[in-house]
């Protein structure tokens, strides 16, 4: 698994779903590796799709649609994960967590992930 995240290939992943986490999960030799499957899996399931060709969000009131992982990263944030947890869930960097939250608070013209929340809510994209 971490020659897949690190290749980018943690997609493939992913897209099987439920079916790639039954093969997976019984057969993993160590914890982290589990918490990693568990972590994509979880990303799945709070955004709904696992499609790399995602639709950005775009809502009234919303200058520039969120992009597909932005959707992922506002979904945690609204689960109440802090930047590591979104980086682990994500398999991305800690500095790219934070670009994300950063363009997040931007487009939703907000200054505080709570802000971020309740407007994203408001907008219908949570």
């Amino acid at each position: 698994m971490n020659s897949a995240s690190a290749q980018g290939r943690v997609r493939l992943f992913l897209e099987e779903g439920e079916a790639m986490a039954r093969l997976l999960v019984p057969d993993l030799p160590d914890a982290r590796r589990r918490a990693q499957v568990d972590a994509l899996l979880r990303v799945e399931a709070l955004t709904g799709s696992s499609q790399p060709g995602a639709v950005p969000a775009r809502a009234p009131g919303l200058p520039d649609a969120l992009t597909p992982q932005e959707q992922r990263v506002l979904a945690l944030l609204a689960q109440g994960a802090s930047n590591r947890e979104i980086a682990t869930a994500l398999m991305i960097g800690l500095t790219t967590v934070k670009s994300h939250v950063s363009h997040l608070l931007r487009k939703l013209g907000v200054t505080t992930r709570i802000q971020a929340i309740a407007r994203a809510r408001e907008l219908g994209l949570l």
